[in-house]
């Protein structure tokens, strides 16, 4: 771990790691939907943290790294899966939308709302 957190191969691995209990549900027959919930609270919540932060450090190795880990959990599923790099531009815009100061219409009818958004 370096730091600025752990490197591109700690999260592959990481994320391999885990996609071994994705496929032990699979095993039992549960559906895609659940399989699909399980995808994203366990191995895509490891690659996505503070994923604005590391992404556009990557290298092409590391770009292909983790497709795999995101196009083997999609034949694990049988589902298609949202890619690294559609969340990364997404989180993107959403982080540039939250740090913009609230219009003064805000400040005139919720008062509340005063201090600058960080």
């Amino acid at each position: 771990m370096t730091s600025t957190g752990p490197t591109t191969p700690t999260l592959v691995k990481s994320a391999r790691q885990r996609l071994f209990f994705l496929h032990r549900p699979r095993k039992f027959g549960l559906p895609p939907q659940i399989l699909t919930n399980f995808y994203r609270c366990t191995i895509e919540s490891i690659l996505t943290g503070c994923i604005t932060v590391w992404y556009s450090s990557c290298t092409a190795c590391d770009h292909k790294a983790l497709r795999g880990v995101v196009r083997t959990a999609e034949a694990v599923i049988g589902n298609k899966l949202p890619a690294l790099q559609d969340i990364y531009q997404s989180l993107r815009k959403i982080r540039k939308i939250v740090r913009q100061q609230p219009p003064r219409t805000w400040r005139v009818h919720y008062p509340a709302i005063r201090q600058e958004i960080p």
